[in-house]
């Protein structure tokens, strides 16, 4: 949560204190998460959608709410990723943990995708 904090003069409305404009700052602010729209594009694409809505919900405190994430989820999508949610059970639309499964099994890693799986192997041979 962001509040304004304002320097404390002993004064009710410190607005101009000896001809210098004081101003009021933002604390706590965390950083703007912005959300890319997906469009259904790719496995990698659609794996950085849900990491982005996973960031802005924590940024916003309703990381545990499955239903306000995935109704906003729904607001980011475009193109063939929002015809795939137009034809989904309620069910899925209303929970951010079905619906991300469901997205995941519909745009799975392609061989083209980066796949981030491959760079770490604790247990490799040389």
């Amino acid at each position: 949560p962001h509040h304004l904090e304002q320097p404390d003069h002993g004064m009710a409305d410190p607005g101009i204190i000896g001809g210098q404009l004081l101003l009021w700052r933002v604390v706590n602010a965390a950083p703007y998460i912005e959300v890319p729209v997906f469009r259904g594009t790719s496995g990698s694409d659609c794996e950085e959608f849900i990491r982005a809505v996973y960031a802005f919900a924590f940024e916003k405190d309703r990381a545990k709410d499955d239903e306000w994430i995935a109704t906003y989820a729904a607001t980011r999508l475009s193109g063939k990723a929002l015809r795939w949610y137009a034809r989904q059970d309620k069910a899925v639309k209303l929970d951010w943990s079905a619906l991300q499964v469901a997205l995941l099994d519909q745009y799975p890693p392609s061989d083209d995708d980066d796949d981030d799986d491959d760079a770490i192997q604790p247990n490799a041979e040389p």
